[in-house]
């Protein structure tokens, strides 16, 4: 279920329980400031000249980094509602069932893998950790197949839920997201979503309001409700972090002017292959930067970039923060 387990440690999110992944040199020309939260500018305030974004890239993650929390149990209840209304029949408890067997099968991993979470203290370890847990994704994704519940979904249908899901509220945003991605495609910086997302029509209806300026790379689904990968994707699907460097390798090329953004395990090797942002609500409850810690990582705030000139690595709470602090004036 990739993200199912938040970045803040908690556990993923059986339905009800849930609130709600070219070439040249540019600059990015925003205003340098000390962040203010009274302030209640729009973030588009800070950009000045959105044509000088080109042709920088960014790549973001979308569960947890887009959207403010993780979308696989809305896209799950989504499908439920309409199955419900459209056979009468409730698929409510094959969900539940297959979010306790992941739980199961993802704490048996993490209990039984060796060095323990205390011991891995390399990039190389964590890595090699977050690779085994391909098999647990595959067979998760199979149990969600063989239940029927995304049957005959199609591709209009899973476009719909993501618009539905916003404009009823289920899916927000993440604070200063609507504001970046415009200026961003406005000036003519390259945009990408990569995520393990089991949708990528349901992300594209999220993102509605930036169709066919945004490039979405994520799983999909068949109308007999199976899951499948890109078809560039080898081995098949987007699940683990392995994967996703792999296809965040492909996105980018040859490009030098590249940031990502992502908030959870499957970011970590692409955070650290070029300038990265990590979204979190506080330090203290993210997974991801207390993994990086462990790993001796240090993440500075975005608000004391100026500061720490020799980083490529911050953390947020917001792309308001992003926006305001200046980190994105160099991308090199």
């Amino acid at each position: 279920m990739g993200d199912v387990i938040g970045e803040d440690g908690t556990q993923p999110i059986p339905s009800q329980q849930r609130d709600d992944d070219v070439g040249g040199s540019t600059t990015l020309d925003i205003h340098t400031m000390a962040l203010d939260t009274t302030q209640e500018k729009s973030c588009a305030d800070y950009f000045l000249r959105p044509a000088t974004l080109s042709p920088m890239r960014l790549v973001f993650d979308f569960d947890g980094t887009i959207t403010q929390h993780d979308t696989i149990g809305e896209l799950a209840q989504s499908a439920i509602r309409r199955k419900k209304h459209q056979t009468q029949r409730d698929l409510q408890p094959a969900w539940d069932d297959a979010v306790r067997k992941y739980l199961q099968d993802h704490q048996s991993y993490t209990a039984n893998f060796t060095p323990p979470e205390s011991e891995r203290r390399t990039v190389e370890e964590e890595e090699r950790f977050l690779a085994g847990l391909r098999p647990i994704e595959e067979a998760s994704l199979t149990r969600v197949s063989h239940s029927g519940l995304l049957a005959g979904l199609e591709k209009s249908d899973l476009i719909q839920m993501g618009m539905e899901a916003v404009s009823t509220g289920r899916v927000g945003m993440t604070e200063g997201c609507q504001d970046l991605l415009e200026e961003a495609l406005r000036g003519g910086a390259k945009v990408d979503v990569l995520s393990v997302n089991w949708s990528k029509s349901f992300i594209e209806g999220v993102l509605h309001k930036h169709a066919g300026g945004v490039n979405v790379v994520a799983n999909d689904v068949s109308e007999d409700g199976s899951i499948h990968g890109p078809s560039s994707c080898t081995p098949p699907g987007i699940m683990t972090a392995r994967d996703k460097v792999r296809a965040f390798r492909r996105i980018v090329g040859e490009d030098q002017q590249v940031v990502y953004f992502g908030d959870s395990a499957t970011d970590l090797t692409c955070l650290l292959l070029c300038r990265g942002i990590v979204l979190a609500r506080d330090k203290e409850s993210s997974s991801l930067l207390k993994t990086l810690s462990r790993i001796g990582t240090d993440v500075p705030h975005v608000g004391s970039a100026q500061d720490h000139t020799d980083k490529r690595l911050f953390w947020a709470r917001n792309f308001r923060e992003v926006m305001q602090s200046g980190v994105l004036d160099a991308t090199t």
